[in-house]
């Protein structure tokens, strides 16, 4: 294993060969499965009919407003229809670029400002991830979300370190577009993670301040995403607006919607799911992002993943889905953990690693026997349960 990463590590190719692959993976027959999940089907039409009427401001849906989204992902779905033509491939293809992408500014990073292994692992981590590649696969606005809310705070912690103007304003126009994607959470919880490491770092002073240009960033912030919302609000009444800002994002953070809720263990639940395998390893992984905090990068990734966790923990509704920024960050200090398992001793592996090791066997036992019980309650697919037992090769 070790003389394989090596050899990957110093191919000079390896940044495409990891785009290739997940971009591979992300659209594995996305034209080949019929659009019946409601999101879906909602966010492919709705830009279908955008796409109709030639109205590039007011969202609808079964031609009547809808409110739920910002609008970013509905113009990548109407120039893939203009392309492919309105079909499955054409509202998915983009969420699967956007996932290879998302891999693709992990890796970079993580290689950049801690070392290869650590950004290959990183990659390895996300690629593996059902979850990941399940979410890259919906036509739904999270592929774009979770590429622009990665984006903004590695371009934040790179100028930071490298006190680079450009990558000062690329943050601010990638929060912007982000803002386009699903609204307001990219700044709230980009700005908490931001925050925190600032005063952690005890950094959170003038010379900072000055050297981020706030003023200038939140006008080229607002520059990129407000015509739209103040346009959108004109032509409805400002109905969108309320719909939006009051039902879908203040109403699903304080109250319970569409019966998604339950208790705050779900949260990091599903982050131990939705990173399956390596989140077996996810508790050392954390461990050590704390201990090697004078690691900038690698702390603010630490931070930036526990945000999200903690923001959503609090958020009464919850979704998997949800949690997905976190991931690329979570890769990070997976694959900064996996690297130094290289340079222990066997003992000192062994121990590291017996608790992990007992998760993933239990964790394997469990999974095709719940899987079972799952399909045989369910009337549409009891014929196919017994598929369940090929989970058994975990």
């Amino acid at each position: 294993m070790k003389n394989i990463i090596n050899s990957l590590v110093n191919n000079k190719r390896l940044p495409l060969i990891l785009f290739v692959t997940a971009i591979i993976l992300f659209s594995a027959n996305i034209g080949g499965m019929s659009i019946y999940m409601l999101d879906e089907a909602k966010n492919s039409e709705c830009a279908r009919e955008m796409l109709e009427q030639k109205d590039f401001v007011v969202p609808t849906f079964n031609y009547e407003l809808r409110t739920d989204k910002p609008p970013l992902h509905y113009y990548f779905m109407m120039a893939s229809y203009k392309i492919f033509g309105v079909n499955e491939f054409g509202a998915r293809f983009f969420s699967a670029v956007f996932g290879a992408l998302t891999v693709l500014i992990t890796f970079l990073y993580s290689r950049r400002f801690i070392n290869k292994e650590t950004g290959l692992w990183a990659a390895i981590v996300l690629i593996a991830s059902i979850h990941m590649v399940l979410q890259f696969h919906l036509a739904v606005p999270d592929p774009y979300l979770v590429f622009f809310f990665c984006w903004t705070l590695f371009l934040f912690i790179a100028a930071y370190k490298d006190r680079k103007t450009w990558e000062v304003y690329l943050f601010y126009a990638a929060a912007g577009l982000g803002v386009l994607a699903k609204g307001p959470v990219v700044v709230a919880i980009p700005g908490l993670a931001i925050l925190v490491f600032l005063i952690m770092k005890k950094q959170l002073n003038w010379q900072t301040i000055k050297f981020f240009r706030p003023w200038f960033g939140i006008l080229l912030l607002l520059a990129i995403c407000l015509p739209w919302y103040i346009k959108v609000g004109l032509d409805t009444n400002w109905e969108w607006t309320k719909g939006f800002f009051f039902q879908h994002n203040l109403g699903r953070f304080t109250g319970e919607m569409e019966g998604h809720g339950g208790i705050f263990l779900i949260t990091p639940g599903y982050i131990i799911l939705g990173l399956f395998p390596f989140s077996a390893f996810i508790i050392q992984a954390v461990a050590k992002g704390w201990k090697e905090r004078e690691n900038d990068f690698l702390f603010f990734n630490w931070i930036a993943a526990l945000s999200i966790v903690l923001f959503f923990t609090v958020s009464k509704t919850k979704l998997p889905n949800y949690t997905v920024p976190a991931y690329p960050f979570f890769a990070t200090l997976l694959g900064s953990y996996l690297v130094s398992l290289f340079t222990k001793s066997k003992s000192e592996k062994e121990t590291g690693i017996k608790a992990s090791n007992w998760f993933l066997l239990i964790f394997s036992i469990l999974v095709p026997v719940g899987a079972y019980i799952a399909f045989s309650l369910d009337e549409s697919l009891l014929p196919v349960r017994n598929v369940a037992f090929l989970l058994l090769i975990l």
